[in-house]
């Protein structure tokens, strides 16, 4: 749940992409659910949606 998380840099965006990569890779499915639209952009932008189901907040 990132319905808390407010900003993320892009280091820490390139550190999730490459320690999360490998569990992915190996067939886990990882959600981040209530992420608010500058995040979800970040992660989008960066790759993040080929690994991730990133579910963006509703409002």
């Amino acid at each position: 749940d990132c319905s808390q998380l407010m900003r993320v840099d892009f280091t820490a965006a390139g550190q999730l992409l490459t320690g999360l990569a490998p569990f992915t890779s190996q067939g886990a499915v990882i959600e981040l659910h209530n992420v608010n639209h500058l995040v979800a952009a970040l992660f989008n932008v960066m790759g993040l949606k080929d690994i991730l189901r990133i579910l963006p907040r509703k409002s």
